[in-house]
């Protein structure tokens, strides 16, 4: 599995160790030049590019504004709108999306969310990506996992190939506090990629990956405010991270 990197104002280059990567479409992000330097860099060395909507950060980005800035950093693939927990309003808001810029859309890989808190729900919502021929992708949200079930995700993974085999590719869209050892601990199988902050935010904080430390909460200014790190720390977060998620 390949770890997308999301990080924070400054260190926007960092990124640039993994070969994948998820871009929010925040606006302040879209105003940073090294932000949109180092995804054309990215671009440029043939590495992948997800288009995130912003709806993790409670910024969902509308339609326009999506493929906007899609023209710009020409994205290999881009999510859906999605809606925190409820599949009904995300299959309702992905609906209208694609009805609206479908032909546009098309010359992307489309991510569905397989928003839903019961499993029903999800399955309901899996079927109908199914049959949509321009969704390519599945993500998973963090939202998902729960005390009662830190699994969760994988279990997820390998339904949707034993029931719709070589249909998706499936990405991990972030990692939960309730579970922040997730890709260390999860044997993921048939699952392309995930993405995290996590490196940057326990760098920010003095602090190294480990299992027993692996959370910091994310800055409210992450994003347009920069921290001065060390980046011994820096680097060493992002090499075991990305062993963690085995890449």
């Amino acid at each position: 599995m390949r770890a997308a990197l999301i990080p924070p104002k400054g260190y926007e280059e960092e990124a640039l160790h993994s070969d994948i990567h998820l871009v929010l479409p925040l606006a302040s992000l879209r105003r940073n030049l090294s932000y949109l330097r180092t995804y054309a860099t990215a671009r440029a060395r043939g590495h992948y590019i997800i288009l995130d909507n912003g709806c993790a950060e409670n910024q969902l980005a509308n339609g326009e504004d999506l493929l906007n800035f899609a023209r710009a950093i020409k994205p290999h693939e881009i999510v859906a709108p999605d809606v925190m927990n409820d599949a009904a309003a995300t299959l309702e808001a992905t609906n209208a999306f694609l009805d609206e810029y479908g032909p546009e859309a098309s010359n992307y890989n489309i991510m569905g969310v397989l928003q839903g808190q019961e499993l029903s729900d999800r399955q309901f919502l899996l079927k109908k990506y199914a049959q949509n021929s321009l969704i390519t992708a599945i993500g998973i949200p963090k939202v998902l996992v729960t005390h009662e079930d830190l699994e969760i995700r994988r279990k997820i993974a390998r339904a949707i190939h034993r029931v719709y085999p070589k249909r998706f590719k499936i990405h991990l869209l972030g990692l939960n506090s309730i579970y922040p050892q997730e890709m260390y601990h999860v044997q993921f199988e048939g699952v392309r990629s995930m993405d995290s902050a996590q490196p940057f935010k326990l760098a920010e904080v003095g602090k190294q990956l480990t299992t027993i430390d692996a959370w910091s909460t994310r800055r409210s200014d992450y994003f347009t405010v920069k921290k001065e790190v060390d980046p011994r720390v820096l680097a060493a977060n992002i090499r075991i991270f990305k062993e963690w998620a085995g890449q």
